[in-house]
């Protein structure tokens, strides 16, 4: 029978431009695994079969899908929202007073964060950030530090 208010988050006004993407170790691994897939491919033996070769090739176009992605996937945060820049699909603009929790994955016997998961309203799932990211606690401690919930999961 109430007005629901609707909670607004303040972020700071000076926080910094953070960018979030995968360490260089991802692309270049896409690039290792195109490279020695493409050696492969030329350095076989004649008796090998053609489905070999059309492994080989499969693999170094995978290879090079990876170091495309790992290249090109961002997520931008500024003092109003975070902007996800996925590698295929629509940008989304994600404003802080939407995000209602952070589920933090950790690892069963340790401490260690595997990754997290920046939700909305209904478990809604904006992003899945992995800790091999650059910035990727940074991120985590803004997002604390705007009092958004963090829930701790441990993997089975």
């Amino acid at each position: 029978m109430g007005v629901k208010i609707k909670k607004e988050v303040k972020a700071p006004q000076r926080m910094k431009h953070l960018e979030v993407k995968y360490n260089v170790a991802v692309p270049l691994l896409g690039i290792a695994n195109t490279a020695s897939m493409i050696y492969y491919l030329f350095v076989t033996p004649a008796e090998v079969g053609m489905g070999w070769r059309v492994m080989f090739v499969l693999s170094a176009l995978a290879g090079i899908g990876f170091a495309y992605w790992g290249f090109n996937w961002k997520i931008i945060s500024d003092s109003k929202q975070i902007t996800i820049k996925p590698l295929f699909g629509a940008v989304k603009n994600v404003n802080y007073s939407d995000i209602k929790q952070i589920e933090v994955h950790k690892k069963k016997y340790s401490d260690h964060v595997s990754f997290y998961l920046i939700q909305g309203e209904s478990g809604q799932t904006f992003v899945k950030v992995y800790s091999l990211m650059t910035n990727c606690g940074e991120l985590l401690t803004r997002l604390d530090r705007l009092g958004i919930k963090l829930i701790e999961v441990k993997k089975q």
